[in-house]
């Protein structure tokens, strides 16, 4: 139904809105979702209301109108009820001119009220990974504070580094896919029309693609020789960056997006000898000259090996920078019978517990941002981890909680 009045609410709003510039970031909101007492009902339109003209009054987005919204919702009889999906979000927002959707919820608590937000981005009806917000308000009174609270984080992951760096993937380098899921409980996965599958004994999988837009189909084991369609969808992925992704409530969600490093090179710069320095060279050729430093070299070199015997086996180069140090995660657990996943590669696990004792994993790992899963006839633990620089992280992993104890260096 929006394909085919794409095409004329598009005229339509081309001489309603004439003067409207869509080419910097815009932003509509949506009517926020119920998830709470009927009675709350009447703050689906008064929060976005009141979310909108916060929103207004910053100099860092364009406000898409709620007048606007209405009038293309009222065609697409959709409503502003807040029940409006990723992918009809889109749409409206291209009707509109928006760069992102904003669709939230909220929830009562007792006599506070709960809001979540997340970010649409209307080119390809992906939720921006990072650009979520959650604010909670003591009482209907205070909800002020709270709504400019929400616009204050909406304004900065709109204009944060995350967004910034997926809007301005390198189109000239290939992107990674990374997926992490269970290969008992998934069949097969399609990117592109290609086979996707992690290698055996692992949970991760890998692709190269080019810069821009791809279809992802995931179909979901159903007994021993059947499967069904889990979903169908598309992700953006920026050139030179990997984007990591995982299922989570039967829905595909990118947690991290880091960049591709580029290759190192090292520029060797020489010095070239001006006619002053010969002027110093009274006797002998420029072969000689050549010669007496080779000579020079030589001596230097058996001086060396007389003084320092100790570092002629290997030579250290000039302004050699600090090497990186592994680090050295250790988890413990009093239940056990856990398996630890490292990126989707099972890297230890942890038997049965002594008796009053801690069962323990030790990994060593470099620097950086890892998917951990600890896995115990169920999912304990998947999150990512930041691993610092030559530290040791000490975790309790338990099936109601894993929690990091502490950081040391090593």
């Amino acid at each position: 139904m929006i394909s085919t009045k794409y095409f004329f609410l598009t005229l339509l709003l081309s001489a309603i809105f004439p003067f409207c510039s869509f080419s910097q970031t815009s932003v509509g909101v949506m009517s926020f979702k119920n998830n709470g007492q009927a009675d709350y009902s009447y703050l689906s339109d008064g929060i976005a209301d009141m979310l909108s003209t916060t929103l207004a009054n910053s100099n860092e987005v364009r406000l898409v109108e709620r007048g606007q919204l209405n009038r293309v919702t009222d065609e697409l009889k959709l409503g502003l009820s807040g029940l409006v999906d990723e992918k009809t979000a889109a749409e409206v927002g291209k009707l509109t001119g928006a760069t992102y959707m904003v669709l939230g919820s909220f929830i009562n608590l007792g006599k506070s009220l709960r809001m979540d937000v997340k970010v649409v981005e209307t080119q390809t009806a992906m939720v921006i990974p990072g650009a979520t917000a959650s604010v909670k308000a003591s009482s209907i009174e205070s909800l002020d504070e709270a709504i400019d609270e929400l616009a204050a984080k909406l304004i900065t992951n709109l204009t944060g580094e995350r967004i910034q760096a997926q809007k301005s993937g390198d189109p000239n380098r290939e992107s990674i896919l990374e997926f992490t899921y269970d290969p008992r409980l998934m069949l097969v996965t399609l990117v592109d029309g290609k086979m996707l599958e992690a290698r055996e004994g692992e949970l991760m999988a890998q692709v190269t693609l080019n810069h821009g837009n791809h279809l992802i189909s995931i179909e979901k084991m159903k007994g021993l020789f059947k499967s069904e369609k889990l979903l169908d969808t598309t992700i953006f992925l920026p050139g030179g960056t990997i984007t990591r992704t995982r299922i989570k409530d039967n829905k595909l969600e990118v947690f991290a997006v880091d960049k591709i490093a580029t290759p190192a090179y090292t520029e060797t710069k020489t010095h070239q000898m001006s006619a002053g320095d010969f002027e110093t060279v009274t006797t002998g050729t420029a072969s000689e000259l050549g010669q007496m430093m080779t000579e020079s070299m030589e001596i230097l070199k058996k001086t060396t090996e007389a003084v320092m015997p100790s570092t002629t086996s290997k030579q250290q180069p000039l302004n050699q920078t600090v090497a990186k140090r592994k680090s050295l995660l250790v988890i413990m657990s009093k239940t056990g019978l856990c398996e630890i996943y490292i990126d989707g590669e099972e890297k230890a696990n942890i038997g049965v517990t002594p008796i009053d004792g801690l069962g323990k994993a030790e990994i060593e790992l470099d620097a950086g941002n890892y998917l951990l899963m600890i896995d115990g006839f169920g999912v304990w633990f998947e999150n990512t981890i930041e691993i610092g620089n030559g530290e040791i992280i000490k975790m309790l992993a338990e099936p109601e909680e894993v929690k990091i104890l502490g950081r040391n260096p090593r």
